[in-house]
Order: C-alpha cells, then structure tokens, then sequence
C-alpha cells in the first residue's frame, strides 16, 4: 500500500494504480479485529500507577455507560431482543454490574496484566437476552455493523454458565474511547 500510495501521487501513473490500492485497503479492511486492537483503543488511560489509571478508568466508564447502553438497547430493540437489565441501579444511575469498579479492576488486572488496566475487556459491560441461535448470529452481525468488534465466542463454564462475549471499541459523545463488553445471554443464564 505504501509503494502504491508514493506511485499514485505521480500524474497519471498515480491514475493506474489507485484501484489497486483502494482494493488492498478494502481487503485490510475485511480482515478480523484483534483483542489486542480492541483493548489498544483505551490505551491513553496508562500511566503506569494502577491506582490512577483504575480511578480514571472507572471515571471514564461512570461518563460512557449511559451512551453505551442506550447504544446496545437500541441495536437489540431492532432486532426485537430485550436488554438483559439487572434493575438494581448504583449512585450513579447505572445498572449495577455495568461498570467495574476500582476495587475490582485493580485485583484483576494486577492478578491478570501486571497492574495494567488498560487490558480489562469489561470496564463497561451490558446484556442482552436471546433466544435461538439465529437470534445470536442477528445481534454479532448487527453490531459487528455498527462497531469494531471482537468475537470472543460462546463460553461453558464448568457450572454450566453459558455466554458470547463481544468486545467492542465505544467511544462516547465527549470523544473518550473505552472497551465495551456485551454478553448474548439466555433468560435461563
């Protein structure tokens, strides 16, 4: 791409070679997102002090649950899913269970990513409720279409907790982007 692009500033040349290159920029474009790609987008919270970056990170989440939510719940009503709501609301008018909270981002990622909380694929997170197996492959395709995702998949747990997770690249109405996790989940689940 990088041959094609300094090619394409000649005249005329440049003319020759450009489908070229918006075919192999398309073809970059179709391949699968990486956890790693998807956890890069909320690496401006790493400063290094666990602490610090899990009380920005919290804060940041406290800001962009709302959109995110209303975000998820709109794409699961177009399919005529149900948000997965726990109904039990925090301080800060959130569904409990949808933010992390310090204490825990600070034990996991210690006991996970060496202190780095910019590894946690859940600082805000959100369900919604399925029925089928269509029904599942609906919401991963839908917000594949509206988000940079990664599919982690279908998860058993040993007790029998069933689950896919998508994690998703959310970047809120004031420009602050953070990991978003959503769960297709059973009403049994």
């Amino acid at each position: 791409i990088a041959g094609l692009s300094t090619l394409g500033a000649l005249p005329l040349i440049g003319d020759l070679f450009r489908p070229g290159k918006e075919a192999l920029k398309s073809g970059i474009a179709s391949l699968p997102t990486s956890k790693a790609d998807i956890l890069r987008h909320q690496e401006d919270l790493y400063s290094g002090n666990t602490i610090r970056d899990a009380n920005r990170m919290f804060d940041r989440a406290v800001r962009s649950a709302p959109e995110f939510n209303q975000n998820i719940d709109e794409l699961a009503a177009s399919l005529d899913l149900l948000p997965g709501a726990i109904r039990k609301y925090d301080i800060y008018g959130v569904d409990v269970g949808k933010i992390k909270q310090v204490p825990r981002a600070i034990q996991k990622s210690v006991d996970k990513y060496e202190g780095d909380v910019t590894k946690l694929t859940d600082p805000i997170r959100t369900r919604v409720l399925v029925s089928t197996p269509a029904e599942e492959e609906a919401l991963v395709k839908l917000v594949k279409q509206n988000f940079e995702t990664f599919d982690k998949g279908r998860l058993v747990k040993p007790e029998g907790f069933v689950d896919r997770k998508l994690l998703i690249k959310f970047t809120n109405s004031k420009g602050e982007p953070i990991v978003g996790e959503i769960s297709a989940i059973t009403e049994p689940m």
